[in-house]
């Protein structure tokens, strides 16, 4: 029969997902167990942890980031477990300099962006080319992105994040759009930008065209995720990529968990099936 294994970390226990899904799952009657990653110590002499009864063939849905869980995940593929979502692919939208590199070799439309040792390093840019947004390149859910309106304003920055992204800051009126991917479905979320102080955080339903349809799958696709999310910035150029992250949170789309389950589900019978 095979089962599913949801692995993911202490902090999204409590988040909408993957909450949700596992409520889904077990109301659905699908085999789940769950895995924490980070509050495990990994016994290198036992092969029953903390995969116990693990199976190949069955299932494994990672919603982490953290570098110990996903290192649990490769132990579970290599184990023969199927991956929902693989570590290369959470790792390659984790490392938002690898991220940048995907979305250019595959011609998806983002702002100009810029790969730097430390924002010392882009003072060779020119004024024009300001204002620019630093990311740190293992950055997570906006934290540590600074505006720099100016060249002269990069001696002011405090950076301690290492190599840093830059991304040239487009103005779309302090709105971002959201489109969030499971399997074919896709969705789209307007709210404000994180970059907004005071902004409520409130996601509103938006029309999915299909520009913005055939951007979010073929972004999917250059990354091979099943699950994702893209931050789109609705520009005078067109929609531009600033963003990707596998497995999102999904808030604002009621009917995700049910869609999620159903490929979940597939994904499983399929992995039993091979």
């Amino acid at each position: 029969m095979g089962t599913t294994w949801l692995l993911t970390d202490q902090r999204y226990l409590r988040q909408r997902m993957p909450e949700a899904l596992l409520d889904w799952l077990r109301s659905a009657g699908e085999p789940v167990e769950v895995v924490v990653g980070d509050l495990l110590v990994r016994d290198l002499d036992s092969a029953a942890d903390p995969w116990a009864g693990l199976r190949r063939g069955d299932l494994v849905v990672a919603r982490t980031r953290h570098p110990f869980a996903l290192a649990l995940l490769a132990e579970a593929e290599l184990a023969g477990a199927r991956p929902l979502l693989s570590r290369a692919a959470i790792e390659a939208v984790r490392d938002k300099s690898a991220s940048a590199r995907v979305l250019a070799r595959a011609g998806l439309p983002a702002p100009s962006t810029w790969l730097a040792a430390g924002p010392d390093a882009l003072r060779s840019l020119p004024e024009t080319c300001f204002p620019l947004l630093l990311k740190p390149y293992l950055g997570d859910n906006g934290r540590g992105i600074t505006l720099v309106r100016h060249r002269d304003g990069l001696a002011d920055v405090d950076w301690t994040d290492g190599m840093a992204l830059a991304q040239q800051y487009v103005d779309v009126g302090g709105i971002d759009c959201k489109l969030y991917v499971a399997g074919e479905q896709v969705w789209a979320v307007r709210r404000p930008s994180p970059l907004v102080e005071g902004g409520a955080d409130v996601s509103r339903p938006a029309t999915v065209t299909p520009e913005l349809r055939a951007l979010a799958l073929a972004c999917a696709a250059a990354f091979g995720l099943a699950l994702c999310g893209i931050d789109v910035l609705e520009s005078p150029r067109g929609p531009l990529i600033v963003d990707v992250n596998d497995f999102p949170n999904y808030t604002g789309v009621p009917d995700a968990p049910a869609v999620i389950g159903g490929l979940v589900r597939q994904a499983r019978h399929a992995a039993v099936a091979a």
